[in-house]
């Protein structure tokens, strides 16, 4: 009899949460926030980018609590390690991609103020859209493309695939859209692209994110589509300017860390980058957001002096190659000289040969005024 009144107790406690759930589904429903319509989108907005490593953690972290601090417009979120809609923030609608082969991996999501035109969730390939990595937003001015870049893994393990399979259908991607409209491009990129963007760049050549294939991959997609880091496009030389952090070794407090985090936007725009920050204050996460402010204008072009962003060392290495072109060009100039100077010589040979002549003439006359006398 204590079995079947225990069963009786358990299919009642069954019942009524299910009816608590079920009223907090219609209550949700009924005060779900509505995006805005995009025509209602300010001059300037603000984009947060944030690889949480979990989106669970980041929530009891303190996560929502950032979010609303930030007051950004968009929150591209990367890494959610999710295989549902886990959280809904106020004042945002959120667009989730899930990995539909391992669960608790991989996963983006995007919490958007304003309704947009289209969503596309992936790449538009099969081969390369299970694991929930990329979504992308249109707006009248612009595509906001949010993704989270495969790993190269320990011992380079998908190295090839990153690099022979990734990146070239992730830029034949970004091409398609970039012919459409400007391309705003964020998410954890999984590279280092610069040797100041890494704490030890000799060491780090051998870790998956910073091997030579994959910065000489990342730089022929960047260049393809016509990319421009925004980060370095306004701060080229600034040191330290790290998102990522390892975990070991108290990578934090010493900042030890690497540059993964990006906001790659087309390079017909580059002056619609008003500011891009990085919040090293916000600890939810392994990593930190990145945050894009940006003119919802037209697209306004800027000639910098350092629009790719490059190594101070290859900017010097440049102007050692035009001396040494200058040097040639010298060169050159006093060979074409030495080659017109025997001409000038044969006319000094020619000159002796005229007075010779004049020199005889006299001795000659003065032998002929002795023969008269």
């Amino acid at each position: 009899m204590s079995s079947k009144k225990k069963t009786k107790k358990q299919e009642k406690k069954g019942a009524q949460k299910k009816k608590k759930l079920n009223d907090k589904k219609e209550k949700d429903s009924s005060t779900e926030t509505k995006a805005l319509p995009y025509t209602s989108m300010p001059d300037q907005i603000k984009i947060a980018s944030y690889n949480v490593n979990g989106i669970r953690a980041a929530i009891r972290k303190g996560l929502p609590d950032e979010i609303e601090g930030m007051g950004c417009d968009f929150i591209c979120i990367q890494e959610t390690k999710a295989n549902a809609t886990i959280c809904e923030f106020p004042n945002y609608v959120s667009y989730w991609n899930h990995c539909s082969t391992k669960k608790g991996y991989s996963g983006t999501a995007i919490f958007s103020k304003y309704e947009p035109i289209t969503v596309k969730y992936g790449i538009e390939s099969k081969a390369h859209d299970q694991e929930g990595r990329v979504i992308t937003l249109e707006f009248p001015n612009f595509f906001l493309v949010n993704s989270y870049v495969p790993n190269s893994g320990r011992k380079f393990v998908r190295l090839d695939y990153r690099v022979d399979e990734w990146d070239r259908a992730m830029e034949k991607y970004l091409k398609k859209l970039d012919k459409e409209k400007v391309v705003i491009w964020c998410g954890d990129l999984n590279v280092g692209r610069l040797d100041i963007d890494v704490h030890n760049p000799k060491t780090c050549k051998r870790s998956a994110g910073f091997s030579p294939r994959e910065r000489e991959s990342f730089e022929k997609l960047r260049k393809k589509v016509n990319l421009v880091d925004s980060y370095r496009d306004l701060y080229p030389n600034k040191e330290k300017a790290y998102t990522y952090w390892s975990l070991m070794r108290q990578c934090k407090q010493k900042d030890v860390g690497w540059r993964l985090d990006y906001f790659m936007v087309s390079d017909r725009a580059n002056g619609n980058v008003v500011d891009n920050e990085i919040l090293k204050q916000v600890n939810c996460s392994d990593h930190c957001p990145i945050v894009l402010t940006w003119k919802n204008e037209k697209p306004i072009k800027l000639e910098r002096n350092n629009t790719d962003g490059e190594d101070n060392d290859d900017d010097e290495n440049e102007e050692v190659e035009s001396e040494d072109d200058e040097i040639e060009q010298k060169k050159k100039e006093k060979s074409k000289k030495k080659k017109k100077s025997p001409k000038k010589k044969t006319t000094k040979k020619k000159s002796p040969k005229k007075k010779t002549p004049k020199k005889k003439t006299t001795k000659k006359k003065k032998s002929s005024k002795k023969k008269k006398n």
